[in-house]
């Protein structure tokens, strides 16, 4: 597709689907919360705002031991598995189907299911 190898691809879509599983999970509990979905990420306990890089997907929570560097509070364990599958399922997506536009059509549908499905957790 488009003369790029087709690893990296898969590494590109996989990080991409890892930002946007932490997007969305953080998207999705805020609208539930009725909180405005402006303003800096921030930890849940103590209110400390997250640095650029305690927001790096994959990497922050396991760099963290899965804690909050302020107050030392647990992070949810399902921000970082979001972040997981979302990568997992636009791999899954990109072997699973040829072309471009049902490539695009299919991160979209993973996407928009993954929103429901946090938002309905």
């Amino acid at each position: 597709m488009f003369d790029v190898p087709l690893w990296l691809w898969a590494i590109w879509l996989f990080l991409l689907g890892g930002i946007l599983g932490s997007f969305l999970d953080v998207y999705a509990s805020r609208f539930h919360t009725n909180k405005s979905i402006n303003g800096r990420s921030h930890c849940q306990s103590c209110g400390h705002s997250l640095r650029w890089y305690e927001l790096l997907p994959f990497l922050s929570f396991l760099m963290q031991g899965g804690r909050c560097r302020s107050c030392g509070s647990k992070i949810p364990v399902r921000l970082f598995l979001v972040e997981l599958a979302m990568g997992s399922l636009f791999l899954l997506v990109l072997f699973s189907v040829n072309g471009p536009i049902k490539l695009g059509i299919g991160l979209l549908l993973v996407t928009l299911s993954v929103l429901i499905t946090i938002y309905d957790m």
